[in-house]
């Protein structure tokens, strides 16, 4: 019931243009949403080495390609771990991507995205360990779900700022793309962002289909 709650929180305040700092506690870790770069939190913690968030506005993300109601759908292959952007039968985008641990799997199946945030935070693991993570300012994070893997699970694309070893897995179920491809990869997704950093999916605004095999 609690994160049925906070679902419906996070809707009201991003339709209402609010700013909404929400946790959101998953088997993962948790996530923070503000939606907002937080300027005082710029270290981070990855297998016991502290790193240098990047700043603000260092990530550049290029124009959105031209507006169209063709099909967009995101595929990504595990096995290869590539991630293929499609507008109609067009490939827009071809990214390297890090997917799931064996031991901490991406889910396979067909997913919509339910949100999309420019900022979250993620922390998980035991403090003081090689598998603690405390990792602010994650950019261009969009959730995906099915029946499955509800909303609260917390499976997302987003960019990866604290390695760079795409292509191999690395994650704890989510998929990391370097910065700069994630936040084409979000511009260009449905829900459309229509002047915001951060949308909630609905009726009338969509999420992108994933696929993920």
């Amino acid at each position: 019931m609690k994160k049925f709650v906070l679902l419906v929180i996070l809707q009201i305040a991003l339709s209402a243009g609010l700013l909404a700092q929400a946790r959101l506690r998953v088997s993962r870790g948790s996530f923070t949403t503000t939606g907002v770069y937080e300027t005082e939190k710029n270290l981070a913690q990855f297998k016991g080495k502290t790193i240098s968030v990047p700043e603000e506005g260092t990530t550049k993300v290029a124009q959105v390609l031209g507006e169209t109601t063709e099909r967009r759908r995101i595929i990504i292959s595990l096995k290869r771990q590539e991630l293929f952007a499609y507008q109609g039968d067009q490939l827009i985008y071809n990214f390297r991507v890090s997917t799931g641990k064996p031991w901490t799997p991406t889910p396979k199946g067909r997913f919509w995205v339910w949100s999309k945030f420019r900022y979250i935070k993620m922390e998980g693991g035991t403090k003081g360990t090689d598998g603690y993570y405390y990792l602010p300012n994650v950019p261009y994070v969009m959730f995906f779900y099915n029946e499955k893997h509800p909303k609260y699970k917390g499976y997302a694309l987003h960019g990866a700022y604290w390695h760079i070893n795409f292509g191999q897995t690395m994650s704890h179920g989510c998929i990391n793309i370097l910065p700069e491809e994630a936040g084409k990869l979000y511009e260009w997704a449905w829900p459309n962002l229509n002047g915001k950093n951060s949308v909630i999916a609905d009726e009338d605004n969509p999420g992108i289909e994933v696929w993920i095999y």
